[in-house]
């Protein structure tokens, strides 16, 4: 059985360099594709391994942005 990592979203509006609210808003706009967050005991936490791939493909889209 394979242990998954979970981040806290304030954890992770800190790693984006984004206020806390800003991950709220992110949450809420289904267009942007942010994995779907965990909630444990009223808390809100992500999935490692959904967050990393959700950001390489932010990156890969950026850069097919920049060549288009």
């Amino acid at each position: 059985m394979s242990k998954t990592e979970l981040v806290p979203a304030p954890a992770l509006a800190q790693e984006f360099g984004i206020h806390r609210r800003s991950l709220a808003r992110w949450i809420v706009d289904q267009s942007l594709g942010l994995p779907e967050p965990v909630k444990i005991r009223g808390r809100l936490f992500f999935k490692r391994e959904e967050i990393e791939h959700w950001k390489a493909e932010q990156i890969r889209n950026a850069r097919g942005a920049k060549t288009a």
